[in-house]
């Protein structure tokens, strides 16, 4: 066979880099790496010259019945053996072949990246109604409280300092979320730098294409279904509908929790945005913080700490000062001293030991006090903590559901000699303030931790027991003397145990 017989014509090559740098092996490798990604005219080109190229080295005639796929595989299994005796007119015609290759996969990888860019375009023009959705959700989910100041001070509480800035973080979150969607898809495409990756690439996009679209139009969660819930996880929500998508959504939280970082939006974290973009949208209560598309009015109670979490406050306790109106209460039930083995004690609410609060360390003082009352007994006991309680809660003293409701639950508090058990009062305190969240038309309490993205639903006053077990992180108590934060223990949620 003469070289004339299997020339390549010149128009189909359009070289790009010098590839008669590389070895014949290299040469091999490169096309049977590539052949496979062109398109179906050129593919058949190279294939038929290289079939004319092993009849040419081993001196055979051409195998007319040959397939595609076994002659791509023959390329190197026969040829290679070959290479050494290969003269400079079939080291010409190889390197032409080769030539050729590379000139078709770099059209096809042109191809492809205007494919990308195109899938690119329609992914940005999702930003806005996402962004959109999650800041209307945002707004929704932190309430806007009255910020006010003690004309003593110009310190505000950490919860409220916390609220006023998510409230001013606001306009970032949109923001936030636009960059980690731009900071995926660009990471896919930074990938793409071989034509198997760009279609691994342009895959992978219509994936997160697809991801974004349904939570715009279909999103993956029904917040009405969620709050049926008693416990869980944003992720175990998510995957009831988007099992398909885990690996996008795991790959978006992870971006949105950098990207919030970065863009100032601190005070949020991914798994209440997550929960926003992945839900159908809310909008305010008119009760609660929010209402879902079923009408429900659900309170968001959001901690990134279970043990400093957000205060139950209903809508009628008194906040402020206390002190002197407690004091008060105090010497009702203990007197104006308190006779000890180191000495008189004044009955106050500041003491050499701390202060008197309704806290793990004010109930130690106070028992330490009716150990040294001889007719000190469980019924008075009970009716001190009611009379505490109802200074913060004096709007609510003469409603019988209320009245009764604190009697019962302070008996849970004390023991038969009368002392106190601050563990039973935070649950028992608790268990009354998410009654008469009740009573004030709320349909159930969200309590989320926006990093981990655990939740537990409060749905019923008697069920608090349950969620305690399942993770509910109750903390603090009343403090008299603090003049901004409501009177109330906090809420928070960990990592759920049950």
């Amino acid at each position: 066979m003469r070289y004339h017989q299997f020339k390549i014509l010149e128009q189909d090559v359009a070289p790009n880099g010098d590839v008669s740098l590389l070895t014949p092996a290299q040469q091999l490798n490169f096309i049977k790496d590539n052949v496979m990604t062109l398109s179906d005219d050129l593919k058949q080109k190279v294939l038929d010259a290289m079939q004319k190229l092993k009849s040419y080295v081993k001196q055979e005639p051409i195998q007319q019945n040959e397939g595609i796929d076994d002659a791509v595989a023959l390329i190197n299994n026969e040829i290679m053996q070959e290479i050494s005796n290969l003269d400079q007119i079939a080291e010409e015609h190889l390197e032409l072949i080769t030539k050729i290759v590379q000139a078709g996969t770099s059209k096809s990888m042109q191809a492809g990246h205007t494919e990308l860019n195109k899938i690119k375009t329609r992914i940005e023009a999702l930003y806005t109604p996402l962004a959109s959705k999650i800041v209307n959700g945002c707004d929704a989910f932190i309430s806007k409280e009255e910020i006010v100041t003690d004309a003593d001070s110009d310190e505000l509480s950490d919860e409220l300092s916390a609220k006023k800035q998510k409230r001013a973080e606001l306009s970032k979150t949109g923001l936030a979320v636009r960059q980690a969607i731009a900071d995926m898809t660009n990471g896919v495409m930074e990938k793409a730098g071989r034509l198997e990756a760009i279609k691994d690439a342009e895959s992978e996009l219509t994936r997160i294409e697809e991801f974004l679209k349904r939570c715009v139009e279909d999103p993956f969660i029904n917040f009405d279904e969620l709050i049926k819930r008693t416990h869980g996880t944003v992720e175990q929500e998510f995957s009831k509908k988007g099992s398909k998508y885990i690996d996008i959504y795991n790959q978006f939280e992870n971006i949105l929790g950098r990207t919030i970082d970065q863009s100032g939006a601190g005070a949020w974290g991914p798994a209440e945005l997550g929960l926003l973009m992945l839900s159908n949208p809310v909008k305010k209560g008119t009760k609660g913080d929010i209402e879902t598309a079923g009408g429900k009015q659900v309170e968001v109670k959001a901690s990134k700490k279970a043990a400093a979490g957000a205060r139950l406050n209903v809508e009628q306790a008194l906040k402020g000062n206390l002190v002197r109106d407690y004091n008060s209460v105090l010497q009702k039930y203990f007197g104006s001293t308190i006779k000890t083995e180191e000495g008189d004690i004044t009955v106050d609410h500041q003491t050499d030991k701390g202060q008197v609060n309704f806290t793990k360390k004010g109930f130690d003082i106070l028992n330490s006090w009716i150990s040294t009352l001889p007719k000190w007994n469980r019924q008075t006991a009970i009716k001190f903590l009611i009379d505490s309680v109802n200074l913060p809660m004096a709007n609510y003293v003469g409603q019988r559901s209320y009245d009764k409701m604190l009697s019962s639950a302070m008996a849970n508090v004390v023991n038969n000699q009368g002392q106190f058990d601050f563990a039973n009062f935070q649950k028992a305190y608790t268990e009354v303030l998410f009654a008469v969240y009740k009573s004030e038309m709320l349909d159930c309490i969200l309590v989320i931790n926006p990093i981990l993205g655990t939740f537990l639903i409060m749905n019923d006053p008697e069920d608090l027991g349950d969620t305690v077990n399942r993770g509910l992180v109750i903390s603090g108590g009343i403090d008299f003397k603090d003049k901004q934060s409501t009177k109330s223990p906090q809420i928070g949620v960990g990592t759920l145990t049950a």
